[in-house]
Order: C-alpha cells, then sequence, then structure tokens
C-alpha cells in the first residue's frame, strides 16, 4: 500500500486496516450498500468456554462478512471474512476480527472497540484497540470530540 509519500509503514498498515474494516460506520455501511456479504452466526455467545452457572455476561451475537467479488469494490476492505461482534444487550460492535498471513505463519487479528460513550443521541468508541496473536499492536483511543446537530437535507441541494 502506497501514501502521497511512498511505502506506508507497518503501523500505518495496522492502523488504516482497523480503521477501515472495523469502524461501525465502515462496517454497516458498507453492508448496506452491498460491498460485502453479511450473515448471521448466531446469537448470545460468551467469550469463554468455561462452564459456570453464575456466568453473567458479556454476551454477543456474531456475524460473518464475506469480501465482495467485484475487485472495485475490493479496495475497501481487506479481501477476506471478517468476523463481527455486537454485545447482545447494547447492540454496539465490539470487535471485528480476520485472520491474517505474515512471514509465512498464521495469526488472530482482532480489532476491538470499547468504552462506548453516548453524545447527543448517537454512540460513539472511545478505545480502539488492534490485537494480533494475542498481543495488542496499536491502541487508539479519543480523548475529546465534538457532535454537531445534524444539518438539513436542503443545505445539499440546489
Amino acid at each position: 500500500m502506497r501514501s502521497s509519500k511512498g511505502q506506508i509503514g507497518t503501523d500505518e498498515a495496522r492502523l488504516l486496516d482497523s480503521l477501515i474494516v472495523a469502524l461501525p460506520e465502515n462496517i454497516f455501511w458498507l453492508a448496506a450498500n452491498g460491498a460485502v456479504a453479511i450473515r448471521f452466526l448466531g446469537g448470545h455467545f460468551r467469550a469463554t468456554d468455561f462452564v459456570d452457572m453464575d456466568y453473567s455476561g458479556p454476551y454477543s451475537d456474531l456475524f460473518a462478512a464475506f469480501p465482495p467479488a467485484s475487485p472495485a469494490q475490493a479496495l475497501f476492505i481487506v479481501p477476506q471474512q471478517h468476523i463481527i461482534a455486537l454485545d447482545s444487550g447494547t447492540q454496539l460492535l465490539t470487535s471485528v476480527s480476520h485472520a491474517a498471513t505474515a512471514s509465512g505463519s498464521n495469526s488472530d487479528v482482532q480489532t476491538q472497540l470499547s468504552n462506548w460513550i453516548l453524545q447527543d443521541g448517537q454512540w460513539f468508541p472511545q478505545t480502539m484497540t488492534r490485537v494480533e496473536g494475542g498481543r495488542q499492536t496499536l491502541q487508539f483511543s479519543i480523548t475529546s470530540f465534538q457532535v454537531k446537530t445534524a444539518s438539513s437535507v436542503a443545505v445539499f441541494q440546489n
């Protein structure tokens, strides 16, 4: 992958991969516009297989996102299947995962979204963490932001 300044580095590629695929706006936009196919895998999964009668959560609903067949649309996502996890209670996006091959070995890559806050009726994740092969490789934290009220559609019309 290249930028206007030449080849991008590994950390920049990781950041782009996580931002392009895992931001809620992007994954749902891709699904709504037919750029990816989405299949419901099941609901109310828990993070551990340990049988505990007192388990109180969290639970996740899982979806699979499949890459597009069109090479033109493939520019928008990493061209492989991704697993999307939504919190079963809040329905907020908690993670987007895929398998990656680097230097001849496979590893799981997961972008986790956490510390969701509600501002002006919209939910935003404050933290995005990228974990590769069980090791954190990147963390993106939002320390402040401002939400403005939506403009009328008439603003964009001639």
